[in-house]
């Protein structure tokens, strides 16, 4: 086995970077053109609710699918922190521009 760089970063860190800043973007885009509640909500609980699924299917399932899909809950915190980033830095925005 070898390890796959992306210059001089692990393609994995990569990836998983690349991940973060597009849900990132793609949060902070809705929250700053979605003038409707739920839709600024909708990729932030799409996230959240595979999160809770992957979750909820890990305790349920037994053996090597119960590693899986705990991997698999492990691989939406990057687009989750993402999301939560990008609502705070929303939060800060439109409140510093009301003061």
């Amino acid at each position: 086995m070898f390890d796959v760089y992306a210059g001089p970063v692990e393609l994995t860190t990569f990836s998983l970077l690349f991940c973060l800043l597009a849900a990132f973007g793609l949060q902070l885009l809705l929250c700053f053109r979605a003038k409707a509640l739920w839709l600024r909500l909708s990729l932030t609980l799409v996230v959240l609710g595979a999160f809770a699924a992957f979750v909820i299917l890990g305790l349920t399932h037994s053996d090597f699918e119960t590693l899986a899909y705990f991997i698999l809950a492990l691989l939406t915190l990057p687009p989750l922190a993402g999301c939560g980033a990008a609502w705070g830095l929303w939060a800060i925005l439109r409140k510093s521009q009301n003061l």
